[in-house]
């Protein structure tokens, strides 16, 4: 009879792993605090948010962890804060919905405009934005916006969505760091004007890593139902559909898989999503190949002045999960994931500053790494199993 085996503890948490974490929450915020506040006022207040990020997460995994306390405190806790950003929703949204250059963005209007066109039997990536930009969400985040577009408008899924992270988060582990992840996922500048101005850039990131944790819960399983594998295999192909950079995240996910519950399973999953993936894509894509605006997301990464800086950040936006794949599993899937996600970004930021033509906006799309940043920090369970119980399967 086999012994039964126990996962062994994670290794305690160091605390350049805390900086990393505070870095990218706060990251995003930066280019949003210096229009708000002025360049030195604005990178004091990003400074600021840093430390205290990063001083939160060791008071309360040092200090807090240890300290008795009620739960219901912390779901009421998060229940507050939601309210109190829906109500900010439902008052400020109005007025940043006024379609009007610098009222709002024009994110949840690309979902609109797109949705419609297609619903009307006509190509999305034919039209553009009131801001005359062109429709770049791919037809997975277009089906994930649908609901909300039915009920009124694609934005309403900015607070949704935060509402189904915070009840994943506290399902899972009802702590304090939970709520510091929630509030921080939640009220960091970028975030805060992301989801105000129902724009899909959080959100997008949150469905993405909710799929992604949902996957490797469901393989963890000794013999995991059809019909969970089929949900899984569906909502991961659905949500790295959704935006060209999150493709790039199917390496790690086949790697951690793989590691987990062997190549087979991962082949089969991750294949399936793909085959999911592509049967969203390809008819657009073949539709009209030269109007199909999201592959021409990679001319955020050009910078002027240096004609060589796109190739290599794509590149590097290749190669990395690539690299990381050969060492990542379970437990560091979201930390790599986070990693894919952010560096492009942060690449293209300090390549623009270096040459002259400082473009901090970059920074704005490293908000889709926040969810992953915050999974990592919380390191919840994903039923990493011992290698000589992968190896016996």
């Amino acid at each position: 009879m086999a012994l039964p085996h126990s996962v062994p503890r994670p290794p305690p948490v160091q605390a350049w792993q805390q900086w990393w974490w505070a870095l990218l929450i706060m990251l995003p915020s930066l280019p949003v605090s210096i229009r708000m506040l002025g360049a030195v006022l604005g990178v004091m207040a990003c400074s600021g948010g840093l430390l205290a990020a990063f001083v939160a997460q060791r008071y309360i995994v040092n200090v807090q962890a240890a300290t008795p306390a009620r739960r219901d405190l912390r779901v009421v806790l998060v229940v507050a804060l939601l309210a109190s950003v829906v109500t900010a929703f439902a008052v400020l949204f109005p007025h940043f919905n006024s379609q009007l250059p610098g009222h709002g963005s024009d994110r949840d209007d690309a979902l609109n405009t797109a949705i419609a066109a297609v619903l009307h039997g006509e190509y999305p990536y034919a039209r553009t934005t009131y801001l005359g930009n062109p429709i770049t969400p791919l037809p997975g985040a277009l089906l994930l916006a649908l609901p909300f577009w039915l009920l009124g408008n694609s934005a309403f899924q900015a607070v949704a969505w935060l509402a189904v992270w915070s009840a994943a988060l506290l399902g899972a582990r009802r702590s304090w760091l939970t709520v510091f992840a929630i509030a921080a996922s939640t009220l960091s500048p970028e975030a805060l004007r992301e989801t105000l101005t129902g724009g899909d850039l959080l959100a997008n990131g949150v469905y993405v890593a909710l799929a992604i944790w949902f996957t490797l819960q469901t393989v963890q399983c000794k013999a995991p139902s059809p019909v969970c594998m089929s949900l899984a295999t569906l909502l991961l192909g659905v949500a790295l559909t959704s935006r060209p950079n999150f493709l790039m995240l199917l390496p790690i996910v086949f790697a951690a898989v793989a590691r987990q519950s062997g190549w087979r399973c991962a082949l089969h999953l991750v294949g399936g999503a793909c085959a999911v993936g592509f049967a969203l894509a390809l008819p657009f894509y073949f539709h009209a190949p030269e109007a199909f605006s999201p592959l021409h997301l990679g001319r955020k990464l050009q910078v002027p002045g240096a004609a060589w800086a796109q190739p290599v950040l794509i590149l590097a936006g290749v190669t990395l999960p690539l690299l990381l794949a050969w060492r990542t599993n379970a437990e560091r899937a979201f930390a790599d994931c986070a990693l894919v996600c952010a560096v492009p970004f942060l690449l293209a930021t300090v390549v623009s500053v270096a040459v002259g033509q400082a473009n901090l906006q970059m920074l704005g799309y490293v908000l889709c790494a926040i969810p992953f940043a915050c999974l990592a920090m919380l390191r919840l369970p994903t039923g990493v199993r011992s290698a000589t119980t992968t190896a016996t399967r």
